[in-house]
């Protein structure tokens, strides 16, 4: 047994290697194994938490850096926040709570919020077009 071997039995035990396992890998009897890296338990690493934020204000703020695109004017902007606000209030807390601290799955769920609210946007949209022809029209 040479220092190479006993450190690469100890680097795979600290990965999370069991004795068994290393032992295939490094060519010698699991009893071995156990010898040299008694002691040595796994470091395992644990993921890392991401920050808890405001749904809603992260939300929000996404949606106002994505005003240009979304065709949004300032009426449009406060109904779609309006809805927003209205489509998290009831959620259930523990979905809230993955939304503040799972960046993808907040932004999977703007996405579909924005899906389903942007055709009542436009809608809105085509209703002002047609107050503003129809009061354009009518002589004062």
């Amino acid at each position: 047994m040479n220092q190479g071997l006993v450190n690469r039995m100890v680097t795979l035990r600290l990965e999370g290697f069991p004795h068994r396992e290393i032992a295939e890998k490094v060519g010698c009897s699991e009893r071995t194994v156990r010898r040299y890296t008694r002691g040595v338990t796994p470091q395992l690493e644990v993921p890392r938490q991401h920050e808890r934020v405001d749904v809603l204000t992260v939300c929000v703020q996404s949606i106002l850096r994505a005003r240009t695109q979304l065709g949004l004017d300032t009426r449009d902007t406060d109904q779609m926040i309006k809805a927003l606000r209205k489509t998290l209030q009831p959620m259930d807390p523990l979905v809230i709570d993955w939304l503040a601290t799972d960046p993808q799955a907040r932004r999977d769920f703007l996405h579909e919020f924005l899906r389903d609210v942007m055709p009542h946007i436009n809608d809105l949209h085509h209703v002002r077009r047609i107050q503003a022809e129809i009061g354009a029209s009518v002589p004062s």
